[in-house]
Order: C-alpha cells, then sequence, then structure tokens
C-alpha cells in the first residue's frame, strides 16, 4: 500500500497579511493541537511545517523526495490568495 503524510503547512505569509488576524491563528494551532492528539492516539503524526509560502513549502516537500500519488483532502474556501495556493497544491500532486 501506499504510505500516508498527514500534514499541515503553516505559510507565515498568509498569516503576516491582512487576511488573518491572530484570533484566527490562535483557533489554527489550538485545532492543530486537537488533532496532533487524536491522531497520536491513533499511533499516527500529524507533521506541521512552517514556511514562508506554499512555493517554499512545496520546495522542502520536493527536497524530502516526498512525491504525493493523491491529495486526499485540499478544499478551501477563503480568499484569492488561498485559491490561488490551492491550485499550486494540485498542480504539484498532479
Amino acid at each position: 500500500g501506499l504510505s500516508v503524510l498527514h500534514l499541515y503547512v503553516i505559510e507565515e505569509e498568509y498569516w503576516q497579511s491582512d487576511k488573518a488576524s491572530s484570533p484566527q491563528y490562535e483557533f489554527v494551532a489550538e485545532c492543530i493541537q486537537d488533532l496532533s492528539r487524536e491522531l497520536a492516539q491513533k499511533g499516527v503524526t500529524l507533521h506541521v511545517l512552517i514556511a514562508k509560502n506554499i512555493d517554499t513549502a512545496l520546495q522542502e516537500l520536493d527536497h524530502l523526495n516526498i512525491t504525493p500519488a493523491y491529495l486526499v483532502s485540499n478544499q478551501e474556501t477563503g480568499n484569492t490568495l488561498t485559491y490561488t495556493r490551492d491550485v499550486r497544491i494540485k498542480r504539484w500532486c498532479i
């Protein structure tokens, strides 16, 4: 079978933009911690990658020879910045 990488990317540029706020970041950080705990109870590690932006994150994943066969979940209902990011991720996965 295929390996599964449970990954959350924190994009510094997004969180420093006027599209995000400290309360939003705190909520996301809390959700990441909760998800990490729940996955750990199942013997699964949630990897959190902090990167300048999605391009930097994808370069790092490429450097680690991580090439996705399938993208299981990636859906955004945000603004143009997050939509553009999602398009880049989908291209990387194909």
